[in-house]
């Protein structure tokens, strides 16, 4: 019975944190300089930027950093799966 709420506590963190994720693109800041102008999208780390000019001229691309993405998955997976630890904690001492 315990390695299944372990199984099932880890799947939910998971999902948790992907979740989280994604829903980190809904905050985003602009970069505005003379020759750069970009949205970077993402929380805590961007690990979404949509470049619109540079020095060249105008410019639409889209760069997507893995290694930030990484970090915003494994900060916020460590930040649910320790909530949810801690909801069980609780919960067990209640009942």
């Amino acid at each position: 019975m315990k390695a299944r709420r372990i199984v099932f506590l880890l799947v939910a963190a998971a999902f948790v944190s992907v979740l989280i994720t994604v829903g980190s693109l809904l905050y985003s800041q602009a970069i505005r300089h003379e020759d750069y102008w970009a949205d970077r999208f993402g929380f805590p780390y961007y690990w979404m930027e949509h470049v619109t000019v540079t020095f060249s001229g105008r410019t639409d691309y889209w760069n997507i950093s893995t290694s930030n993405l990484a970090m915003n998955v494994v900060l916020f997976f460590t930040v649910s799966i320790v909530a949810m630890c801690l909801t069980l904690i609780f919960k067990s001492r209640r009942s």
